[in-house]
Parts: C-alpha cells; structure tokens; sequence
C-alpha cells in the first residue's frame, strides 16, 4: 500500500532526525509526472499527470483535489510525527523546518507563478510560525530559500535569484 510505504519512509526521516544521523533531508513525491495511478484512492481512476489536465472539467477537477488532499494528508503525517517527539523543552517539529512544495500551481495551465507552499516547524525558534502570507507578485521564491538559509544560522547574501530575506517570518 502505498500510503503506508510513504508513512514508512517519513517514519525513517523523523528517526534520522531525532537521532540526529542527518537534519536534512528531502522527499519528492514525484507522482505529478510519473504516471502513478491513483485509483488507491476513492473515487480516483488514473494517474496524477493525466488528471492534472484536467481542463476543467467537473469530475476531473474532483479528482484532482483528492489527489492533492491525499498529499497534503502525508506531509501532515510527517509533521505530527516531528511535533510528537520531544528534545528538551521543544519537539523536533519546533527545532525542524520543513517544506511542502510544487513547481506548478495548476498543472492544466503549467503555471509556475502564485505556488502554494507550506513551512512548517520554528528553526529552533527562528521562524514565525501560524501564518498565512501572501507576496507580491514576481516575489521570487529563491527569496523563502535564502530565509530558510538564514534561519538555520547559514549566512548568505543571495540564493539563486533571491532579493531579499522574507523579514516578516524570521523571529
């Protein structure tokens, strides 16, 4: 079941964390071109790419949403996991960072502009946490990178096409 591979595998990541093996890691999903079915899910017949096209059609579009739903499902797994392990006065999850990303908004337009991201954990406190921002437009996202960087302690003045750090979620 591939659900339960992937809780598997976080369950490992969240392991090599608290054991402290690695503090960083990545996990792609990597279904969105793939050609995964997801027909594991109720009410899903297809993979992930195809039904990404969806042309806005209804069903397609119901879909879609599962799919993504079922995405996010996992990362909040691996984000209660790191929140339920304690180290000292904080969890894992407090002392962690940890981002859920794409590179397309909307796989019907391949649109890489207005991305959803999520951020979740505090960097040891260094991050605000509980916020829902929105940036300007052409804000670019090489800018969460190099607040990323500097909440962790690394001092960079650029990332990539960074302007600048994103001051208004640095503690």
């Amino acid at each position: 079941d591939i659900t339960e591979k992937t809780k598997l595998m976080m369950d490992i990541m969240a392991l090599a964390f608290w054991s402290d093996a690695t503090r960083v890691t990545s996990f792609m999903f990597g279904n969105s071109v793939s050609g995964r079915n997801f027909s594991f899910l109720e009410g899903v017949n297809g993979g992930h790419h195809s039904i990404s096209h969806h042309m806005n059609k209804e069903k397609l579009l119901e879909e879609y949403v599962k799919i993504t739903q079922w995405h996010i499902e996992q990362y909040n797994y691996f984000i209660q996991k790191l929140d339920s392990i304690k180290e000292g006065d904080r969890t894992l999850l407090d002392n962690s960072m940890v981002l859920f990303a794409s590179d397309l908004r909307d796989g019907n337009r391949h649109s890489p502009k207005d991305l959803p991201i999520l951020l979740a954990g505090k960097a040891g406190g260094n991050l605000k946490t509980g916020l829902n921002q929105l940036y300007a437009k052409e804000t670019p996202l090489a800018n969460l990178y190099l607040t990323m960087l500097k909440a962790q302690g690394i001092k960079a003045a650029s990332f990539g096409d960074s302007q600048k750090v994103l001051s208004n979620i640095v503690a």
